[in-house]
């Protein structure tokens, strides 16, 4: 209960309390309601691998979580106020404002990117920025560093694959059991083939 009382002296000089109580019990739990409510959305934003800022409308840094500290290799009192455009490479600096310009006037935006860090190291980021209130956005970042190795590494191996059939004149294929319809000729095995 929230209790206001105040003291009212009569005409004699006797004093006499006159108050009201309140019951405070749904107000109490709406609170405690939004507090962990509060909590739940910091942990995830805290505990999530990818890294959330928070940005303002001009593009300046208005937080990070842990995450984002990490890939941007600084601490938090370090990013408060940091252009983002800071973190593109030079080349790309023309594309960030545009990009800016969009997400100010609401539109969800979803790209991958070289991420320039503080200490000027590079690593490819995939992006998904969105608006929220008060004309700030969300911007996650996730490092794909792996997946672009990958990517590379596959790319090499195929092409290793295809060098090595087009030495040995030697072609593959692959087909659907079912109705044995071709899912895949290489390169090689259309030159075997003698189609185009």
């Amino acid at each position: 209960v929230h209790v206001l009382a105040h003291a009212v002296q009569d005409q004699w000089g006797n004093i006499e309390y006159v108050g009201a109580a309140m019951d405070m019990t749904a107000e109490r739990r709406a609170e405690d309601e939004l507090r962990k409510s509060e909590e739940k959305y910091r942990n995830l934003v805290d505990l999530s691998p990818d890294a959330i800022y928070v940005v303002d409308k001009e593009g300046n840094l208005v937080s990070a979580n842990p995450a984002g500290l990490e890939l941007l290799r600084c601490r938090a009192q370090d990013i408060v106020g940091m252009p983002v455009v800071e973190t593109y490479l030079p080349e790309e600096q023309a594309m960030y404002w545009e990009r800016l310009k969009k997400l100010n006037a609401g539109s969800p935006l979803r790209f991958e990117r070289i991420f320039v860090r503080k200490d000027a190291t590079r690593v490819p980021v995939e992006v998904s920025s969105s608006s929220i209130r008060y004309g700030y956005s969300q911007v996650v970042v996730r490092d794909i560093s792996e997946r672009k190795g990958a990517e590379t590494r596959l790319r090499r191996s195929e092409a290793y694959l295809a060098e090595a059939q087009k030495l040995s004149q030697t072609g593959s294929w692959a087909c659907t059991a079912e109705r044995l319809e071709t899912t895949y000729f290489s390169t090689e095995m259309f030159r075997i083939m003698g189609l185009p």
